[in-house]
């Protein structure tokens, strides 16, 4: 792979910095993408529309593999990038799929909806959000509703429901 090939790879975010980052990528001139889409918000006294970032805690970035590290020196709510299963090879998202990507965030007329995680019955997850956070036990039950389970010795299972937006698997 030549170095001066552009890739899309998959930089990770500190949580709620996602416009941040963009506007210091945009500053340093590095291409980027970050999936917003327009939602409405109910408050008690009126609907507003408002951009929602549709996976939090990530932004696209368009660099070759010399060029990538170049924003986490400078960005500090840049905190890594995706890497590739069992490896420390940072992931490469396809070009065409990015196209895709960013065709129907860009173009729809429905709010546009993203399940980046897929999780299963006896994953270990890690709370990120909500008075838990940092707490990480085992997933018990994926349907409409999720369980997590926290094992305490001697006196046996404590659940709990929560979003799945609130958890993130533990590799």
């Amino acid at each position: 792979m030549a170095d001066n090939e552009l890739h899309w790879f998959v930089a990770y975010v500190k949580p709620f910095f996602e416009k941040k980052a963009a506007q210091a990528l945009d500053s340093l001139g590095v291409e980027y993408f970050l999936p917003v889409c327009k939602t409405k918000r109910q408050w008690s006294d009126r609907v507003k529309v408002v951009d929602k970032i549709l996976i939090p805690r990530m932004i696209f970035i368009h660099s070759t593999h010399a060029g990538r590290i170049e924003p986490l020196k400078v960005i500090s709510c840049i905190r890594g990038y995706m890497t590739n299963n069992g490896s420390s090879t940072p992931a490469i998202i396809p070009d065409k799929q990015m196209r895709d990507f960013m065709f129907v965030v860009g173009n729809s007329d429905d709010e546009v909806r993203v399940d980046t995680t897929e999780f299963a019955c006896g994953d270990h997850v890690r709370i990120v959000s909500g008075s838990l956070e940092g707490l990480e036990c085992e997933l018990i039950e994926v349907s409409g509703k999720s369980l997590v389970a926290v094992d305490v010795t001697h006196v046996g299972r404590i659940t709990i429901e929560i979003k799945k937006s609130m958890v993130e698997k533990i590799v």
